[in-house]
């Protein structure tokens, strides 16, 4: 198996007037082609923090990341950008929809902003929604569209420029139980099941054991569940 995605001795620390915070005290985590990890933690320990380092939304104070053979630590913002654009993919927990767009103009974003032809991202767009049971939905807005039918939406907008890497914040976190269970599936079905990587956060032990492995997050640490 081949490293897609490692973290070193990742720290990210935020400072107010008053104090240092010490979010991450050293994470170290290593992502191979084709697996999945599960990250759980209580609230606040920084998981969201660590999850958008990861995916280069953010930078650490110190520590090295390297996503397929880029170290981020060499990459100027907008090299950054790039990389993020078509090497990872999101998952929110509240879906982060446009609201002005439709569905298919939703998914279309992120290939059109890389330059992609339009032609050839409406029709790989279109091929995602169907996949995921939008094809008849692909014209309407978020506003009218259920909350499961949302996040199928931003599903297959982090698919759209088949990254290297999924990156999923608690995406089942504001659905109901059955629709987070069809929501997980489709998730596993479309990223490991295609030999794509996939970090999930997650509070819900039944979602983590699907994964590979599973880390907790604890006092800025990143442990294993199994060690």
């Amino acid at each position: 198996m081949n490293s897609v995605l490692e973290a070193i001795e990742v720290k990210k620390n935020f400072s107010d007037a008053h104090r240092v915070l010490e979010v991450l005290k050293g994470v170290n985590l290593c992502v191979q082609k084709g697996e999945s990890i599960a990250i759980a933690g209580v609230s606040g320990a920084g998981k969201s923090t660590l999850l958008h380092l990861l995916g280069a939304l953010d930078r650490p104070t110190a520590g090295t990341i390297i996503l397929a053979g880029h170290n981020y630590n060499d990459l100027k913002d907008k090299e950054l950008a790039q990389i993020r654009n078509r090497r990872v993919g999101f998952i929110f927990q509240f879906h982060h929809l446009l609201a002005e767009f439709s569905a298919l103009e939703n998914v279309m974003i992120p290939s059109l902003i890389n330059g992609s032809p339009r032609e050839e991202v409406t029709k790989r767009a279109k091929l995602l929604l169907e996949e995921v049971g939008l094809g008849e939905r692909l014209n309407h807005r978020p506003a009218k569209l259920s909350g499961g039918e949302q996040q199928r939406v931003a599903l297959t907008r982090a698919l759209v420029n088949d990254p290297d890497i999924v990156l999923a914040d608690e995406p089942t976190g504001d659905l109901d139980l059955n629709t987070g269970a069809e929501m997980i599936n489709l998730i596993w079905s479309h990223t490991v099941e295609r030999g794509k990587s996939l970090v999930i956060v997650t509070h819900d032990p039944e979602i983590a054991s699907k994964a590979h492995r599973i880390y907790r997050l604890h006092n800025g640490i990143l442990c294993d569940e199994k060690a």
